[in-house]
């Protein structure tokens, strides 16, 4: 589906182009899963910039799923996956040789070359990270029947 905008970025990466088209076959199916409305959105953008929208659409949906995974009491678990995703992306800005085995880090890699791009663009992915964090512990109020 993405193998054109693949070739064009795996020059410089050490994953195979396989590897790449299997990380955002990856990423379109949590999309698709996840997030459908945004999922149907991203079919209908251009062809050249879709693969880099499912890949920002899919670490949106790894991210905010975390908040319905915390149960009450449960300590620091998923602010540590947030932390997870923080350290992944500092690494990706490093050009780290160790990056998480991950499929949206992957696809993240073949598309985003953060210290050579704007750090506005690395600046969002992390704001996206902090404000999940800030609003992890916000939970509804219980029902309870009188």
């Amino acid at each position: 589906m993405f193998i054109s905008s693949i070739n064009k970025t795996t020059k410089t990466l050490k994953s195979s182009p396989q590897q790449y088209q299997e990380a955002l076959n990856y990423c379109v199916k949590i999309v698709k899963e996840r997030d459908y409305e945004n999922y149907l959105a991203a079919l209908l953008m251009p062809e050249n910039v879709r693969a880099k929208i499912f890949t920002v659409l899919a670490l949106n949906a790894e991210i905010s799923t975390l908040r319905h995974k915390i149960k009450r009491h449960s300590g620091v678990a998923n602010i540590n996956q947030l932390k997870f995703w923080n350290d992944a992306l500092n690494s990706l800005a490093r050009r780290d040789a160790l990056l998480p085995r991950q499929p949206v880090i992957l696809a993240l890699q073949a598309f985003y070359n953060f210290p050579q791009q704007s750090s506005t663009e690395f600046n969002l992915f992390l704001n996206l990270i902090k404000s999940r964090q800030q609003t992890l512990g916000d939970r509804p109020f219980e029902n309870k029947i009188f």
